[in-house]
């Protein structure tokens, strides 16, 4: 097996003039290790997010494919070697997460939103439940970033852009705001109407290329919202209140659900 170092980030980060460009360091990392101290076992790096605990830490795709896991019981073990039965679930088409057993486990062990912690998967037999050990790295490396007062409304730009990496596609960009995680994000009325966007299934396709299915629902006269799956697709990319995110409409054909390409405008 090769041993190389693979990189699985945020979406991004909304850019203000006092960022400095360095070099790229992701909010999660995956290794092979090739110390004695771990033995080789495959890890991942995570820094908490603040949903982690209620709705469950998501697994990095290439981590979860590449060491073979899937849906079933998990064993986590802290630092005191004391254990914790865990549920990986699957959401969305390609992502695992922890879910029922790992806010007992946040608890116990007192993990804390931005804080990094490691997760080595030492033991994954055939009949057996994978075991996987966490343990705490400190706080997560913030000193290439300026802490800046956030915009207190929502950022709405519509745009037929004119580009040929987009082939034209209409999109629009908005400002991530608390509600929309928990009630979901309201599209641009002059959007959804030029469009012809209409309740039903859409999917969305994140910057790794995953796609996830939610429903568009009406919200009052004239407003279409992401309703049933967003909260999925916006724990797995790990998306921040106050950072700007593109949606792209990249395609809408008769009798097929849409589909809409989102990035962050850090990206672009």
């Amino acid at each position: 097996m090769i041993t190389r170092l693979l990189c699985y980030s945020d979406l991004g980060k909304k850019r203000t003039n006092n960022y400095i460009p360095v070099k790229e360091e992701s909010s999660s990392r995956i290794k092979k290790m090739d110390n004695a101290s771990c033995d080789n076992h495959p890890y991942f790096i995570l820094s908490m997010k603040s949903y982690s605990r209620e709705a469950g830490l998501y697994l990095p795709i290439e981590f979860s494919i590449s060491s073979g896991l899937d849906i079933g019981e998990m064993i986590l073990r802290d630092d005191e070697g004391r254990s914790w039965k865990t549920q990986l679930r699957k959401s969305g088409e390609k992502y695992l997460c922890f879910n029922r057993g790992f806010r007992a486990f946040w608890d116990v062990n007192g993990l804390k939103v931005g804080e990094e912690y490691k997760f080595v998967l030492v033991e994954n037999e055939k009949g057996k439940p994978p075991v996987m050990n966490v343990s705490y790295l400190g706080k997560k490396n913030t000193n290439n970033h300026v802490q800046v007062t956030k915009e207190s409304k929502p950022t709405i730009k519509i745009k037929k852009t004119t580009g040929s990496s987009l082939g034209n596609h209409p999109y629009f960009i908005l400002t991530m705001r608390p509600s929309y995680r928990e009630c979901g994000l309201y599209l641009p009325v002059e959007f959804s109407k030029t469009n012809g966007l209409k309740v039903g299934e859409m999917i969305l396709i994140d910057a790794k290329g995953g796609s996830w299915k939610i429903q568009l629902k009406k919200k009052g006269e004239k407003y279409l919202s992401f309703g049933r799956g967003f909260r999925d697709f916006w724990d797995a990319n790990g998306l921040e209140v106050g950072d700007d995110y593109k949606f792209v409409l990249d395609e809408k054909e008769k009798g097929k659900p849409p589909i809409m390409i989102v990035s962050c405008t850090y990206d672009l």
